[in-house]
């Protein structure tokens, strides 16, 4: 066991990354399962070709896969943890962006646009808070 583990960067590490990885797996399934469905609840749109669904399958085995691994890195503390949600960051802000330039260039929205983007946006401000709270790892004298 991490000895940070009890600390509370490893309790607010451990809260977020336990939020994402549920959040991340439960869209990646539902998008794995039926995503036109879940196309059309953020999009406003089905999927209308077999090369779609097929990308929106994959892309929910991707979010499961941060999913798995944001569940998985919630009982470290350490500099694994640290990296997951430094890469989340990056994962969040960016879908918020793609999201958003989408529905400036004319594309249309579902009943869940707007809810997913607040949620990639709020997730994307506690990795990043969280982030900033973790201490530097020490120097490694090179």
């Amino acid at each position: 066991m991490d000895k940070n583990h009890g600390s509370g960067r490893g309790v607010q590490f451990r809260q977020l990354l336990a939020v994402t990885g549920l959040l991340e797996a439960a869209t990646g399934i539902a998008l794995a399962i039926v995503p036109s469905m879940v196309s059309e609840l953020l999009l406003g749109s089905r999927l209308t070709t077999e090369a779609a669904y097929v990308v929106g399958r994959v892309a929910g085995l991707a979010l499961f896969a941060l999913g798995w691994i944001c569940w998985s890195a919630r009982r470290s503390a350490g500099s694994g943890a640290t990296h997951v949600v430094g890469a989340m960051i990056f994962y969040n802000i960016g879908v918020a962006i793609v999201l958003m330039l989408g529905r400036s260039e004319g594309g249309t929205t579902g009943f869940a646009f707007w809810p997913a983007v607040a949620v990639h946006i709020g997730m994307g401000l506690w990795c990043l808070a969280s982030w900033r709270a973790a201490p530097s790892p020490p120097e490694s004298g090179l």
